[in-house]
């Protein structure tokens, strides 16, 4: 299995909103100014993969990429209140210990 490190990851995504920023003719200025994020942290992201969360959602917006958080977490399956309470109440009993009188 081949894992990548944190830097790998960041750098893999610098790269990425490089390659959307250069798709929509933008510089690095650009991008700056209309996501209000200071030019030496957007061109320290793009080098680096460092850049502070909210940041990069403002990137995103800015490339129309915002829609590509969505799939970063999975969402947990909706329920109905029955398939909660039965789901609780197996969880619950797999951690009892019953002891026999």
């Amino acid at each position: 299995m081949n894992l990548k490190t944190e830097t790998e990851i960041s750098k893999e995504i610098a790269d990425r909103i490089r390659a959307a920023r250069i798709l929509h003719k933008l510089t690095q200025s650009d991008v700056s100014q209309r996501s209000g994020v200071s030019l030496a942290s957007y061109q320290r992201f793009e080098q680096t993969g460092r850049i502070e969360l909210l940041s990069l959602i403002k990137v995103a917006q800015v490339l129309h990429l915002e829609a590509d958080f969505d799939p970063l977490f999975n969402k947990p399956k909706l329920m109905t209140l029955d398939e909660v309470e039965k789901k609780a109440l197996a969880s619950t009993r797999k951690g009892r210990v019953y002891k026999r009188a």
